[in-house]
């Protein structure tokens, strides 16, 4: 949050208080979730911080990833 705070203004001093992100989801269970959605990636990308990208792999995915970004298409005809 005091790195957030650096660079944003509006007063917010928890995660979940800030616009457009930071919801507390980690990778894994938005991952979980397509999986038991009926859809499946067609394509997937995590996209990481770019100061700290050097660092990003599957340790650091839920801390370095800036956005995901995600086509999903149905698993089963009709959805």
């Amino acid at each position: 949050m005091r790195w957030w705070s650096d660079f944003k203004t509006g007063g917010a001093t928890r995660f979940h208080e800030i616009d457009g992100g930071l919801n507390r989801m980690t990778i894994r269970r938005w991952e979980r979730i397509v999986a038991e959605s009926g859809f499946t990636f067609q394509s997937y990308e995590l996209v990481p911080i770019r100061p700290v990208r050097r660092l990003h792999s599957w340790l650091t995915r839920d801390f370095f990833t800036s956005i995901v970004r995600a086509r999903l298409v149905p698993t089963r005809p009709g959805i």
